[in-house]
């Protein structure tokens, strides 16, 4: 091997997330063209294609897990109508990479994870943690400092991308950054206004937090509740200065969701739900193709909610193969908290952000929101594999 294991993951983690600050400034139309995206995005591609090809004879022999097997069956589902409704896509190679983006990424992780350690992991949680800051500044200097919102449709998403980041907090060691990355996320989303983001941050951060501290002894978790009270402070102290400074609107937006129906969604779950209707037996089970809510102009966007969208994209086959990859996400979650490791907080946090994003979101579809999230699963996968190993020789 050229290059060693540890600096493997590293490189590829890198090569990720020069990627997605590329998508950033690009829909903040900074120094990235569209064609210039595209072409990293090949390129990664193409990197990916080949970790996988040359890895191909081990793979055959390590073991495969539901969780992968799962979401090999969803993918394998979903190409079905991707291929035979190729015609209905504005540009074939955009299409065909945004579609299988999240799988082969999930494919390169799991290789060069294959033998990762509890150190290996510890390094690439320290470069995303890294990354964390800089995409958070990135974006918050830019909302702060022009009219994005405006000018640049859809770019108030991209703080999903330090979003889906912050299940880090509860894999760093150190109380300070465990303290920076919560406060730098609420005011991520108090500035962007995102209801749903405000409310995956709330599950991601509280629910875990609460999981946490119940697993501490009394006197450790009197000391767990001092910090979680310090950083609460600390939050609303950041919010009552965002409100005296700048038109701050998420507590108004969530007030608002029942009159605006979550901004239309609930219109556009109808459409959709027409429109599944009105398919014959063969689009109901194999699906219309990639993102034909929007190519067949059910939405303008999205259905807004995956189940949705699959169920039109993909067909009922699909769909079903898709909650099995859900229901499996949610088994590694139990699993590692029955094994009390350390991963098991940080999983259960970027499940919840999956979850919240799946149903009121869209995720399958821009399939560059799922690879953090992929990457805390699989790092949960190997962290319990190698605590069983461990197990495994004391015994």
């Amino acid at each position: 091997m050229l290059i060693n294991k540890r600096w493997q993951g590293g490189l590829w983690i890198s090569i990720i997330c020069i990627l997605l600050l590329m998508n950033i400034l690009n829909y903040f139309e900074i120094f990235v063209s569209n064609i210039m995206l595209l072409m990293a995005q090949l390129a990664v591609m193409l990197v990916g294609a080949l970790i996988i090809a040359l890895a191909l004879p081990r793979v055959w022999r390590m073991p495969i897990n539901k969780f992968f097997l799962t979401a090999a069956l969803f993918f394998a589902l979903s190409t079905i109508p991707f291929v035979l409704n190729t015609s209905k896509y504005a540009d074939i190679m955009v299409a065909a990479v945004n579609y299988s983006f999240w799988f082969v990424c999930l494919c390169v992780f799991m290789i060069i994870f294959s033998s990762s350690t509890e150190d290996d992991f510890k390094l690439l949680n320290n470069l995303l943690v890294f990354v964390f800051f800089v995409y958070s500044l990135i974006y918050i200097a830019v909302i702060l400092t022009t009219d994005v919102e405006t000018e640049v449709i859809g770019s108030i998403n991209c703080v999903y991308y330090p979003l889906l980041l912050s299940p880090l907090v509860f894999l760093v060691e150190k109380p300070i950054v465990k303290i920076a990355i919560t406060t730098v996320s609420v005011l991520l989303v108090f500035v962007s206004g995102k209801r749903a983001a405000f409310i995956a941050l709330a599950l991601a951060l509280v629910i875990p937090f609460v999981f946490k501290a119940f697993k501490k002894s009394n006197r450790k978790r009197i000391t767990y509740v001092i910090l979680v009270i310090a950083v609460l402070a600390l939050v609303l102290l950041l919010f009552d200065w965002l409100a005296q400074n700048y038109d701050i609107e998420i507590f108004d937006r969530l007030a608002s969701t029942a009159e605006d129906g979550g901004s239309g969604r609930t219109d556009i779950y109808g459409k959709v739900l027409e429109a599944i209707k009105e398919n014959n037996i063969g689009e109901l089970l194999l699906g219309n193709g990639f993102n034909t809510v929007f190519y067949d102009g059910v939405s303008g966007t999205s259905a807004h909610n995956d189940l949705l969208e699959i169920f039109y994209d993909y067909g009922l086959f699909a769909l079903i193969a898709y909650l099995a990859f859900i229901i499996t996400a949610i088994g590694v979650c139990i699993s590692l908290y029955k094994k009390d490791n350390k991963c098991a907080e940080s999983v259960l946090s970027a499940t919840l952000i999956f979850a919240v994003m799946t149903m009121v979101s869209h995720l399958v579809i821009y399939p560059t929101y799922f690879v953090f999230i992929i990457y805390f699963w699989v790092q949960g996968i190997r962290s319990s594999k190698n605590q069983q190993d461990e197990l495994t020789i004391k015994e």
